[in-house]
């Protein structure tokens, strides 16, 4: 499990807060270029492809991100529709269910348990924007934002810089978070789709160079707004750690 969640990144957490590493100047760019709404909320079902030079996996989807940032994904085996893997997570707690082996983790919602289990961080901020294609000018001078260019943006975290590229309507196409070290991850939205009269991200797809990793999301079936039950992190029952193996 811990092996193939290496892989499975959407786990997330929003540790960005005030402060970068450097100090930019705070420059508001065109607002067409930035949403005035913040995030609804969002459900969306969809297909998941993992893969990297040792191994592939695709399965079936169920993507829930609340507007409070509770985030709730559960992944069915092709075909038969049998429920594998479920994450939970919010900005303090991480949680993941294996139900073919009758095992959960429970951690804080920290850097270093993230990088162990997930392989690659992505906040929760920075997952919202890729579902949403969409930048909200409160995040943007949160992290002290930088239009860089006509269609570039820099934010700033308290450890990373991300380099955002923008379609001429201001939707999102690009993502690409750097350290002082090296490329954390690459991001891409492959295809837009039309619902309800708004357009919404169809293809996302993640790379990670370090170790040839790829992810990639089908959303379909999009709601946005959806409101969601509270968030549970209490594991299904018959559960044990994996502490305890």
């Amino acid at each position: 499990m811990k092996h193939l969640c290496q892989w499975f990144f959407i786990i997330i957490y929003s540790s960005c807060i005030a402060g970068c590493l450097t100090t930019p100047e705070v420059v508001i760019g065109p607002q067409n270029f930035l949403s005035t709404q913040p995030f609804p909320g969002y459900q969306s079902s969809g297909r998941i492809l993992l893969a990297n030079e040792d191994q592939k996996y695709a399965g079936e989807l169920k993507f829930n991100l609340s507007k409070n940032f509770e985030l709730h994904i559960q992944i069915f085996a092709p075909i038969i529709g049998t429920l594998v893997y479920e994450v939970r997570a919010n900005h303090e707690q991480f949680m993941i269910l294996d139900f073919g082996n009758q095992k959960y983790l429970l951690e804080e919602n920290i850097s270093p348990i993230r990088h162990e289990w997930l392989g690659i961080d992505v906040s929760l901020d920075e997952l919202s924007w890729m579902i949403w294609g969409r930048i909200p000018n409160s995040k943007f001078q949160q992290y002290h934002g930088q239009m860089i260019s006509q269609n570039k943006i820099q934010l700033f975290s308290e450890d990373s810089v991300l380099l955002m590229t923008l379609s001429p309507n201001g939707l999102l196409q690009s993502v690409q978070k750097k350290n002082e070290d090296a490329t954390i991850y690459e991001a891409f939205i492959r295809k837009y789709q039309n619902v309800a009269g708004r357009l919404y991200p169809e293809k996302i797809q993640i790379t990670q160079q370090e170790n040839r990793g790829k992810l990639l999301l089908v959303m379909l079936d999009i709601d946005s707004g959806t409101q969601n039950s509270p968030l549970s992190f209490q594991p299904a029952e018959g559960m044990t750690t994996y502490s305890e193996e």
